[in-house]
């Protein structure tokens, strides 16, 4: 039997004999649904949910080695154990929380790797989706593989409602591309003018076109001073949570909140917010929407979400030059600026010095992943700050 194999097997075996939800994915997904290639070590998800995350890593650190001395420390703060089988094979448990985490282990089923032993993998569609999210060169590869292997019995209904709400536009492009040639969708003109450029699909570059707000339903922004939520694309666990009490005292404290809602942390934000009668603004990266998803239907119809654009109709795309309009536009908009996180080096942590040295009151939590925008200025969130009057003092 392969030693993979066998390293997977004896990770799993535990999580079983402890009833805990997981599923394989990655590589050894890849052997299932994909091209199957070479992998050096077994990747699974565990479902810890937030909070629960130590006891599910001392448990795994108490029967396996950790392959680096802080392994706990690393996947507390990266979501991420990086574990050693007794055979000396290298294993990833990845922490899940996320709705879309917990959708995944609901839908995983099981399948024979070799002559008795049975794990449960993820769906076709949900490793599509995290390939793309990924998006390293063999990511690329191994979601092509899926998608010329599984053919017709590929959900690519799922597959695209994910791409577009993660903004995935060139892997969202390149994916009908492939369903069309594998006769998944039918034969049209591809229209080269709507995965143009930023230039070529009317996004100005004029800073003073972000102020023109388009609003659905012609809505209006409610009266108040507003604050700015933003959040890269990962996000530490323990950012998550705190992430998750400031939004719920934010609900309680009734506070205007605006943000893109983008980023996954972001999203899980909305959902928090929108359990309030309190409104929400959703600025988005692209034209206005033509219609609203049906979950947040509601919402709009009782007005409790606002929706905007700074785009014209003709911007159908979200791209990385968008969203970053988009932030620039939530920010000015708001009174003050909360950033959840703003990983090192990315687009997120330039908007942010860019507030910073321009005097917007700009906030993150006191963590390390946060020193660089702690070190710049960024004030920081404490228990006890009144929103409500911060804000005041700012407008």
């Amino acid at each position: 039997m392969n030693a993979l194999f066998i390293a997977a097997k004896e990770v799993a075996d535990f999580m079983k004999a402890r009833r805990w939800k997981f599923c394989v994915i990655g590589g050894l997904a890849v052997q299932r649904w994909g091209e199957p290639r070479l992998t050096r070590d077994a990747d699974l998800t565990l479902l810890t949910g937030f909070g629960e995350e130590e006891r599910f890593a001392d448990a795994l650190l108490e029967r396996f080695q950790g392959r680096r001395p802080d392994a706990r420390a690393f996947a507390l703060t990266n979501r991420v154990l990086l574990l050693r089988a007794s055979n000396g094979k290298d294993v990833d448990v990845s922490f899940g929380a996320l709705n879309f985490e917990v959708s995944m282990l609901k839908r995983a089923t099981p399948f024979e790797f070799d002559v008795g032993l049975v794990l449960p993998t993820c769906s076709a569609a949900d490793l599509f989706v995290m390939k793309a999210f990924v998006a390293r060169p063999q990511d690329w590869l191994d979601a092509e593989g899926i998608a010329v292997r599984q053919g017709r019995s590929l959900n690519r209904a799922h597959i695209l409602k994910h791409l577009r709400q993660h903004g995935l536009v060139e892997m969202q492009r390149w994916f009908m591309k492939i369903a069309r040639k594998q006769g998944l969708l039918p034969a049209v003109r591809e229209d080269a003018a709507a995965y143009a450029s930023d230039s070529r699909r009317g996004v100005s570059p004029r800073p003073d076109e972000a102020r023109r707000l388009v609003y659905y339903k012609n809505a209006a922004l409610p009266s108040g001073p507003k604050l700015a939520l933003l959040c890269s694309v990962k996000c530490p666990g323990k950012l998550i949570l705190d992430t998750y009490d400031l939004c719920q005292g934010l609900r309680q404290l009734g506070v205007i909140v605006i943000s893109g809602f983008h980023s996954p942390m972001e999203q899980e934000c909305l959902r928090i917010l929108l359990r309030s009668p309190h409104p929400v603004i959703w600025c988005l990266a692209r034209g206005m929407l033509k219609t609203v998803p049906a979950e947040l239907r509601p919402a709009v119809n009782e007005g409790r979400l606002v929706i905007v654009s700074p785009f014209a109709d003709k911007v159908r795309h979200v791209t990385a030059k968008t969203a970053m309009t988009r932030n620039r536009v939530v920010a000015e908009i708001a009174a003050a600026v909360v950033v959840a996180h703003a990983a090192p080096g990315s687009k997120m942590e330039t908007l942010c010095r860019e507030l910073l040295a321009a005097g917007t009151p700009l906030y993150t939590f006191d963590h390390p992943a946060n020193a660089a925008l702690l070190h710049a200025g960024a004030a920081t969130i404490t228990p006890d700050i009144d929103w409500g009057n911060r804000l005041r003092q700012k407008t």
